[in-house]
């Protein structure tokens, strides 16, 4: 198979192009891409453990798996998804960042549960909601919260996602995010229907 990449904007002599090719042979290598076109928006990301490694930057392979994730999450390639978060965290996990294992965690519980396995999404989503109480993180909070509360409702666990929709939403409007505090509520209001039965 022949394997074209191409990294644009940014600073030039960084090492774009390499990382680009890099991300094409890991997608690839996993059997994560089969042709066509693949982006990635590594964020200035090295993927490469050696590179890691002049540059002191450790965090910059797990980084590259979790943008990879999301880029094969959009494409609807779930179960690669998963794969690639599952490996950024255990990284991270290794490395101690707790700022970019939560995250993470939250989205590999969103591609757990668009294959339906709801009982891992619900661990994914509690343990990164424990990661965003322990950093302090009250936005993060209120999306794992809420991410929780619906992966809850999935498993007909209404009055406990009542509870966590109604703190994500608390914690939303304490933020000052409207946006989040009405989708929130929205949920919510989703969720008493539900359980009144209309």
């Amino acid at each position: 198979m022949a394997l074209g990449a191409s990294a644009v904007a940014g600073l030039g002599g960084i090492g774009k192009t390499e990382l680009a090719v890099q991300a094409v042979h890991a997608a690839v290598g996993r059997g994560w891409f089969g042709g066509g076109v693949l982006a990635i928006d590594l964020h200035g990301a090295s993927l490469a453990p050696d590179t890691a490694e002049r540059t002191g930057d450790r965090c910059a392979f797990p980084a590259a798996l979790s943008v990879l994730g999301n880029a094969l999450w959009q494409v609807r390639q779930f179960g690669e998804a998963i794969t690639a978060y599952t490996d950024a965290i255990a990284l991270y996990r290794g490395l101690g960042d707790r700022h970019s294992e939560g995250p993470v965690l939250s989205n590999l519980g969103i591609a757990l549960a668009e294959l339906r396995q709801i009982e891992e999404a619900i661990t994914a989503y509690q343990q990164s909601l424990a990661i965003c109480r322990e950093l302090g993180d009250r936005h993060g909070e209120g999306n794992s919260l809420l991410s929780l509360g619906l992966a809850l409702a999935t498993v007909g666990r209404f009055q406990d996602a009542i509870v966590a929709a109604q703190a994500a939403m608390k914690i939303f409007a304490e933020v000052g995010d409207p946006h989040s505090e009405a989708t929130a509520r929205q949920v919510l209001e989703q969720l008493h229907r539900s359980v009144n039965g209309q």
